[in-house]
């Protein structure tokens, strides 16, 4: 049964103030470090819904789950001073704090990271600012509400909220999608000299039930290996090959698909009209068959189409 939301008191939503404190913000820019440096990432809007975009890597070597993920953004209200008072959502004496509120159902997480606190007596804001979602944290999609909530209200006659934290409205919100197609698989790395470039992990009992996580599944690169500088990018990197880095992602991903294979039963459900619950192995492999329409029907034409697919997502001649 759908709850609805009941406010005795005016949030940001039930007014014009919006318009009138005329706020704005830039898009969201992305990155991650890697080996002390810092490499951009991708944010493509959705065709259909601009609030929702994918994070992209060009290069198909970032993972959420181990790199985390850096977002940052300027937010500006030019007429801060029209959020208190009478006409207001708080009272004069009172101070409002703004965060980023980042909400995971798939990750089971909520996390508020604060960006400022304003008074009556603040000119115009204008604020860059930066957070990260953590490695191990976060998969899937998150929610990112930029919100007004109440620090502080002192009054003692009010007609306004006086309970610190209290959310008083949301400036706006965002569907960030953290699974990236051009990464397929999650991927990690180790050091181990006596090791080959890379491999294929297939640790799962239950695809069904098993998570899709670099615990269960993933492609490993041995950054110990001499040939590692092949598929490392870095922007001083001259020997990194995207076509060498494609090859072996096709080529670990069909070593995956035939391991799957092996459970026949397994196997059936994941051709046939069968669903999954999202997040799971058999999801995600049953989501990149129907979508990238890869044939796996023998292993010529799993080859095949599943190279097709990670060259053209490589942007590869």
């Amino acid at each position: 049964m759908k709850s609805n939301r009941i406010s005795f008191f005016n949030r940001l939503e039930d007014t014009d103030l919006l318009r009138k404190i005329k706020f704005s913000a830039t898009p969201y820019e992305a990155s991650y470090e890697f080996k002390d440096q810092k490499v951009e990432l991708s944010l493509k809007p959705d065709d259909y819904d601009l609030r929702k975009f994918n994070v992209s890597d060009e290069k198909a070597l970032w993972n959420i789950s181990k790199d985390g993920l850096f977002l940052r953004r300027t937010i500006q209200i030019k007429h801060p001073e029209l959020l208190f008072d009478d006409s207001g959502i708080t009272d004069r004496n009172s101070i409002l704090g703004i965060a980023a509120v980042c909400v995971s159902t798939e990750s089971d997480r909520l996390e508020v990271f604060g960006i400022c606190e304003l008074n009556s007596e603040n000119d115009a804001v204008n604020i860059p600012f930066k957070f990260e979602l953590s490695p191990g944290k976060y998969r899937g999609n998150v929610i990112i509400k930029t919100i007004l909530y109440l620090v502080e209200n002192n009054e003692e006659q009010s007609r306004f909220p006086k309970q610190s934290g209290t959310v008083l409205g949301s400036l706006d919100e965002f569907h960030m999608i953290l699974s990236d197609d051009r990464q397929l698989f999650p991927v990690y790395e180790v050091s181990e000299p006596d090791s080959p470039l890379w491999w294929a992990v297939c640790n799962w009992s239950d695809i069904e039930e098993d998570a899709f996580v670099s615990e269960n599944i993933a492609v490993v690169f041995n950054n110990s290996h001499p040939m590692y500088k092949y598929i490392e990018y870095t922007s001083v990197n001259k020997d990194f090959n995207k076509g060498y880095l494609a090859e072996i992602m096709s080529s670990a991903i069909q070593v995956i698909i035939e391991k799957m294979k092996e459970s026949v039963e397994e196997w059936d459900r994941i051709v046939s009209n069968a669903t999954f619950r999202e997040g799971t192995i058999a999801f995600m492999i049953k989501y990149m068959k129907d979508t990238f329409e890869w044939d796996f029907s023998s292993p010529e034409l799993t080859a095949k189409t599943v190279r097709a697919h990670i060259y053209s997502r490589m942007m590869l001649k």
